[in-house]
């Protein structure tokens, strides 16, 4: 099966939180993907994450809290390379998330139809969508 080229799409978003003190905003990244190893299994699915991030906004611990294994190395590797910008004040020590992101295959007609969207919602919610096609594309 030959690699798709990604067209992405990225929406940033606070999250809207209860606690004024932890509302955060993800103010860079890596590019999460669809593992191309789950791809080809056809793997869907959610990975939770509990995230411990630092009062200057840099992720300090990751850990699985539940998901495939296909899916969840490249969340935590993913994870790993944010910086958040806190919202409102900053908070005194670290504080932890629980990061959820969503992994979904979208069988597609033809290759036409955009291979890959990625919505940020926050720092709370991923949502991973990749088009499976059954037939080969050409370069």
């Amino acid at each position: 099966m030959k690699l798709l080229t990604a067209c992405v799409i990225a929406l940033l978003t606070s999250s809207n939180l209860s606690a004024q003190n932890d509302r955060a905003t993800l103010t860079s990244a890596q590019l999460p993907i669809y593992p191309p190893m789950a791809m080809v299994a056809r793997v869907e699915g959610i990975v939770l994450l509990n995230a411990t991030i630092s009062p200057t906004g840099d992720v300090v611990s990751v850990e699985v809290v539940s998901g495939n294994p296909l899916l969840a190395h490249m969340c935590l590797d993913n994870v790993k390379t944010w910086k958040v910008r806190w919202l409102v004040g900053t908070p005194k020590q670290t504080i932890t998330r629980q990061v959820r992101f969503v992994f979904r295959l979208l069988h597609a007609v033809d290759n036409r139809e955009l291979p890959l969207r990625v919505t940020v919602v926050g720092i709370d919610r991923v949502d991973i969508e990749a088009a499976v096609f059954s037939t080969p594309i050409d370069d």
